[in-house]
């Protein structure tokens, strides 16, 4: 099977028949076919996928209404739709799946995809019957289902992925469709792949990315055959009824909500409510259906014989038992000359190709290659057999019913003689390594096809594959005005060295320079490559060591004359291994990438030796382990850096402080050295600067404190006095209530009010106790720290008037007060003034006592003068302009 969610619910709806008939009978990953399509772009029968017929006499509508959706209607919709109703129904005795989908247009985004009816399906095995389609405008409803407006062609949307198949899509285009128009149409797709002997696995999400008001889905099943159900993620119990012909288990679900699913959960997490049903009782009854498609092959000496011929030449030898060499060479072709393609046709969805066929045509699919490499490594000494896997659930199918569509990938299971278990993806490229360390994905769970097979296998990989990266950094400076060396040695081991082995093979030499340059250039501007990039893989080992070169100019930096030399190392290289989730409060845990484990080392050669002692630090926790350290050697400074991975995911709850921790590390990483030249002449200390000990809060600033607030509470409260005049209009068109950009700007002025008095009481010392300002500026006296006291204080002033005019807005804007706009309009004045104050005080703080954290801070309250210039404009701009506005703030 192959299903990619969709990101919308109006792409899910436009493939929803072919992702469900996908879903339900379901093609093996990379489904291929076991011979050619013959006649796949013969013209089409004029009847295929245009039959109108009545729905089944077992589908029986529902009586009660569609509910009304609790959500406002601007959050009801989805792309321009509203979906009222989503009905999928199996009827396992005539094989038949009936449809039914109601949609509204509720604006004009809608108008392209209710105006388009398409269905896929296979008209090898099945058949397409159009039961309805209609087309409501106001109380009016017309049918639009005509057999001339159906349009019937073969698909290619599947051609990219290297898989064909042979199904069609037919097609109605309406006309005139308008927004408040309500489309509704329903339609049938009669028979079952065969490969499958008409038993039933069904599996079908109940919720997708946006809300639909219900969802139903039914299964069908005559008595005799009993059927095993099961729910997850708040999908309701099955309700289970019976006819004289048939048992029935029905979900249904009203009002259903949007799902929320975090796109780096592990593979195996989905919030989303959905449903599962099964024939097959037992893991044993799968492999049973699976075998006679992987029929044994009694002789497979030839077959590895013509394997070895085709990846030796002539002189290939002969297969041998534990002749590894030859049979790694044969894995190797096996992954590397047989192209990947699909093709699916009927039964050969899930039937792959006879080995010889494949090696023959040099083509095949994930089920081609897993059988051809499964048999041909049996004269080596190695049993092998096809094992299926779940490339999206992983190891999630634990939990599933047994079933053929749990699984969508092929994949090979080796035992070797000692009794050693491997697993090999015959579809993997660019790998290295013996057979018994190759790299697997993570699928978690296998099902091997083997008789006697009744449960599933947990995948345990080589320890050797594992994520292994070393990194090797020496610089060379040998003057603090010239440019610096840098050279690079990077050696990869396991999961590291194919994917780099990948990456060489699928990219010229000139894009990688390129690329690496670039990688550098972003703490070096000025670099330029010295030498070409050399590449020395060890394959048979699976190590892969890239070594570059460049110059580095600029690579110490200084202000001035008078101020020191720096320079900056670091280690890029872990910090690219460390996941930050973009969201910390979520319901999913967060996918790790894990077991990953990389070391880098940076080397400087100095113009001087280095001093300092040496230092340790490390960050452990559940997650990972960050280890760091640095020395000083006669010749200059080595820092190390090593990341180690401990898990493959982070619950939910702990991933606030998995990200504390990776935000603590990536702070921490690094190291900024500093070298200050002698100075001919000069002391380096400056005069008129004093370091004193603060004394306790002033009784008169306290005071002026007190009466600054109170001016300020005056001033807006003046500004916001009832005014007389003419009562006001009515409200006029257009929305009303604390809603829209409205309570954006709540939220915001909430936010604004808090931390600027955070902010306010934390700076209370620089304002309100002698001494505190003077140290902040360095220990200047006399002149220069009384102006900077009056600029200090300014800005004081007006941060003061921010936080009072917040609280008043707050009140009057809660009460909806006409006010509401002027004070708020005051009060973003008022926040710029601020703004222009604190810019300046930091100028001044900076002219006083020129430090690293005094520019970072100057250059943070430039920023937060241009923000406050923008958010000033907009919200001002909005306050003046906005309907809702106007209509909401009345009293």
């Amino acid at each position: 099977m192959i299903s990619a969610p969709a990101s919308r619910f109006a792409r899910f709806a436009a493939f929803s028949t072919v992702l469900l008939w996908a879903a339900l009978s379901p093609q093996s990953g990379a489904a291929a076919a076991s011979q050619p399509v013959n006649g796949r772009n013969a013209p089409l029968a004029p009847a295929i996928g245009r039959t109108i017929a009545p729905s089944p006499a077992w589908v029986v509508e529902d009586e009660e209404p569609v509910p009304a959706p609790s959500l406002e209607p601007s959050e009801d919709t989805s792309d321009g739709m509203r979906w009222r109703l989503v009905d999928d129904r199996y009827d396992a005795a005539s094989q038949t799946r009936y449809f039914r989908r109601v949609l509204e247009v509720t604006s004009s985004d809608g108008l392209g995809y209710a105006s388009n009816v398409e269905v896929s399906f296979d008209p090898t095995w099945a058949t397409l019957a159009w039961h309805s389609l209609t087309l409501t405008r106001a109380d009016h409803t017309e049918s639009r289902l005509d057999f001339d407006a159906i349009e019937v062609s073969r698909r290619h949307d599947e051609l990219d992925w290297a898989v064909y198949d042979a199904s069609v899509t037919a097609m109605i285009l309406l006309e005139d469709v308008r927004v408040g128009d309500v489309v509704e149409y329903a339609y049938s797709i009669i028979g079952a792949n065969p490969v499958f002997g008409g038993r039933v696995a069904e599996y079908a999400f109940l919720q997708w990315g946006v809300p639909v008001d219900r969802v139903r889905r039914d299964v069908r099943m005559p008595l005799d055959r009993p059927l095993a159900v099961r729910e997850w993620s708040g999908a309701p119990a099955a309700i289970s009824s019976e006819t004289d012909e048939a048992r029935v288990w029905s979900w249904r679900m009203d009002d259903v909500p949007a799902s929320e699913n975090d796109y780096d959960a592990p593979p195996e997490w989905d919030t989303r409510a959905r449903i599962q049903a099964s024939e097959y009782r037992d893991w044993s009854e799968v492999v049973d259906w699976a075998l006679p498609l992987y029929p044994r092959i009694e002789d497979t000496s030839a077959l590895a014989a013509d394997l070895a011929r085709a990846a030796f030449g002539a002189a290939a030898p002969l297969p041998a038992p534990e002749d590894h060499d030859t049979a790694e060479q044969c894995v190797r072709f096996v992954q590397e000359q047989i192209r990947y393609l699909s093709v699916a046709v009927g039964e050969s969805s899930h039937r792959p190709s006879a080995p010889s066929d494949t090696l023959a045509r040099r083509f095949g699919d994930c089920k081609d290659k897993a059988w051809l490499l499964a048999a041909a490594l049996e004269p080596f000494g190695i049993r092998a057999v096809p094992a299926l896997v779940n490339t999206g659930w992983c190891g999630g199918i634990e939990d599933m019913l047994p079933a053929p569509n749990v699984f969508d990938h092929v994949i090979v299971r080796l035992e070797f003689s000692d009794g050693r278990v491997r697993w090999i993806d015959a579809t993997s490229t660019h790998q290295g390594g013996p057979l018994d360390a190759r790299v697997i994905r993570d699928y978690g769970l296998a099902l091997p096809l083997a008789p006697g097979v009744n449960a599933l296998e947990r995948i345990v990989p080589a320890a050797e594959t594992r994520d292994r990266t070393s990194v090797r950094e020496r610089f060379v400076s040998d003057a603090f005005d010239a440019p610096a060396l840098l050279s690079v040695e990077t050696v990869y081991r396991g999961a590291a060295a194919d994917r780099m082995r990948a990456r060489l093979a699928t990219s010229s030499r000139t894009d990688l320079s390129r690329s690496f340059l670039q990688y550098y250039a972003q703490n070096y501007p000025e670099i330029e490559e010295t030498a070409a990039f050399v590449v020395d893989d060890r394959r048979a080992e699976n190590v892969l060591t890239l070594t570059e070169a460049y110059r580095i100019t600029g690579f110490w930096q200084r202000d001035d004359d008078d101020s020191p030399y720096r320079a900056m190392v670091y280690p890029d290289a872990v910090s690219d291994e460390m996941q930050r989730p973009s969201k910390t409060m979520r319901r999913s845990p967060y996918q790790l990438g894990h077991p990953v484990h990389i070391e880098q080392e940076t080397e400087l050669k100095l113009p001087e030796g280095w001093d300092d002692p040496a230092e340790r630090s490390a960050i452990e926790n559940p997650w990972f382990v960050l280890r760091m350290s640095s020395t000083g050697t006669k010749d200059g400074f080595t820092y190390r850096t090593s990341y180690e991975s401990r898990a493959s995911r982070v619950d939910a709850a702990a991933v606030p402080a998995y990200a504390r921790d990776v935000d603590r590390a990536l702070k921490e990483m690094g190291w900024e050295l500093t070298y200050q030249p002698s100075l001919v002449g000069s002391s380096g200390s400056k005069r008129d600067r004093v370091m004193v000990e603060p004394g306790p809060y002033s009784p008169v600033a306290m005071g002026a404190g007190a009466f600054v607030v109170a001016c300020w509470l005056a001033v807006f409260l003046l500004f916001a006095r009832r005014r007389r005049g003419p009562p006001p209009l009515p409200p006029g068109p257009g929305p009303v209530g604390l809603g829209g950009w409205l309570a954006v700007l709540l939220l915001g002025l909430l936010a604004r009010t808090v931390l600027t008095s955070v902010n306010l009481v934390a700076a209370a010392p620089l304002y309100l106790q002698e001494g505190v300002l003077q140290n902040a500026s360095g220990g200047i006296t006399g002149v220069g720290l009384a102006a900077l006291r009056v600029v200090a204080w300014i800005g004081g002033v007006f941060v003061v008037g921010v936080v009072v005019n917040g609280m008043v807005s707050l009140v009057l804007f809660l009460g909806r007060r006409r006010a509401t706009r002027r004070v708020l309009v005051a009060g973003f004045v008022v926040a710029v003034l601020g703004a222009v104050a604190d810019f300046v005080f930091g100028a001044a703080l900076l002219a006083a006592n020129e430090t690293d954290d005094y520019r970072k801070a100057a250059v943070t309250s430039g920023v937060s003068f241009v923000a406050a210039v923008l958010f000033a404009v907009v919200w001002i701009t909005y306050l003046a302009l906005s309907k809702r506005v106007a209509n909401t703030f009345r009293r």
